[in-house]
């Protein structure tokens, strides 16, 4: 190899070889000679470069094109379950430049190590930037469903389906839904077992229902018998939509905390990429696999 190298200097040092292709030749010896002499490369020229810009890329994907999610709960059931892993489109509606960029410490345990951080906590670094957001293809219609950030805690993402876009009433009777007055079919709706009909004359038959309406519907809600099954009617404002969740008995959604502010949109989920039955046990992983949700899209 040293032979070589001393061979190739010597070559360059000379009037190096005639024509195009000799120049090329005298160029990639002149890089050996330049390599060698430098010595063997630091792991940050070998790996760190590369790894960085790769670190860079997949960044970039996750903010401005799509991101993973995972459902927890089963407010979206039948349509989603819990184990469901879904690819969220950020293209659709047009992405948003990150608000805020937060780290905190880490934390010891007596289980050892653990990244992240507690409710209350002081971030070791939180920065707050100016969000912008990109063109997209088209706004949010009634039907999508969609990821955003929870309007009174922006730190936590939910998954619903709208159903009513700005200037549209929305009225749920005895678990109907209407928008403008006209019934909606909706078949992906499960059918829950909880919640009785409230009959005139009698008290409100799901008083914690109520009372976590009246958080952010106290002003209309006054002179009014709404629960979780009885609500509205209401007019979405400009910029907003109107969520609810298809499992409609077991679901935190628009009833509760109001109307979405379109700014707080994550993306529209497009795709269950994976899913498992956590009540399955591991040790049966392929059991536990849902081999007919893989790589189906959500309608």
């Amino acid at each position: 190899m040293l032979a070589a190298i001393n061979s190739a200097r010597a070559e360059v040092e000379n009037k190096g070889v005639e024509g195009w292709a000799g120049r090329r030749r005298t160029k990639r010896l002149a890089r050996l000679v330049a390599r060698a002499e430098a010595g063997p490369r630091g792991f940050w020229r070998e790996w760190g470069r590369p790894l960085s810009y790769g670190v860079a890329i997949a960044l970039c994907i996750r903010v401005f094109v799509i991101e993973a999610f995972q459902i927890p709960s089963g407010s979206m059931e039948e349509t989603l379950l819990v184990g469901d892993y879904l690819l969220v489109n950020k293209i659709t509606y047009g992405p948003r430049t990150p608000e805020r960029i937060t780290f905190y410490r880490s934390q010891l345990t007596r289980e050892g190590w653990r990244v992240g951080h507690t409710p209350g906590e002081d971030p070791l670094i939180d920065i707050h930037l100016p969000s912008i957001h990109l063109p997209g293809i088209r706004r949010p219609v009634a039907g999508d469903i969609i990821v955003f950030a929870n309007p009174h805690d922006t730190s936590t993402n939910y998954i619903k389906r709208c159903v009513a876009i700005e200037g549209q009433t929305v009225e749920i009777r005895d678990k109907k839904l209407f928008v403008d007055g006209v019934p909606r079919e909706e078949s992906f709706v499960q059918a829950g077992i909880e919640g009785r009909i409230r009959e005139p004359g009698t008290r409100d038959p799901n008083p914690i229902d109520r009372r976590s309406m009246e958080e952010s519907w106290g002003h209309l809600m006054r002179h009014r018998a709404w629960n979780r099954d009885n609500f509205g009617p209401v007019t979405v404002p400009q910029g907003h939509l109107f969520m609810l969740g298809d499992n409609r008995d077991h679901s935190l959604d628009g009833r509760y905390w109001g109307f979405l502010d379109e700014g707080l949109i994550r993306g529209k989920a497009s795709l269950i990429y994976f899913s498992w039955n956590r009540e399955i046990p591991i040790r049966r992983i392929f059991g536990a696999v849902r081999w007919g949700r893989l790589a189906r899209s959500i309608r």
